[in-house]
């Protein structure tokens, strides 16, 4: 039997269409799944980091937060601010002040343009999310 290196109440609560604890029943080499992104799922790999990865292997990991701890803190930055969001020119200010949350948490989360987060808060600017 697998010991877990994820305490279940470290995760945050569902917040979709972000975050599901929907853990899917396909495991994935080298991560424990934790929940999923639409198709995709969000493992924590030996490291104790969290990635957002494919099920099928077809697409390579993407870098989420650098603990299951910073994930939850993200998703709690990120969830009420993203329902709350209105005109555009709000949503401007409000991704600049989520930016500076995270950076606050971890600094990894938002290192290159294609970390989870990244793509999140584009397509958000964009308005995809």
């Amino acid at each position: 039997m697998t010991t877990s290196r994820v305490n279940p109440e470290e995760l945050p609560r569902d917040a979709p269409p972000l975050f599901s604890r929907d853990r899917g029943d396909t495991p994935v080499r080298g991560y424990e799944i934790i929940g999923s992104h639409y198709e995709h799922l969000f493992g924590v790999d030996s490291a104790g980091q969290v990635w957002l990865v494919d099920p099928d292997g077809e697409e390579p990991p993407v870098f989420v937060n650098g603990s299951v701890q910073q994930f939850a803190s993200a998703v709690k930055i990120f969830e009420p601010a993203w329902r709350a969001m209105g005109p555009d020119e709000v949503v401007v200010d409000q991704i600049v002040q989520i930016t500076a949350a995270f950076e606050q948490i971890d600094q990894a989360a938002l290192a290159d343009a294609g970390t989870f987060w990244s793509v999140v808060l584009e397509q958000v600017e964009d308005g995809l999310f």
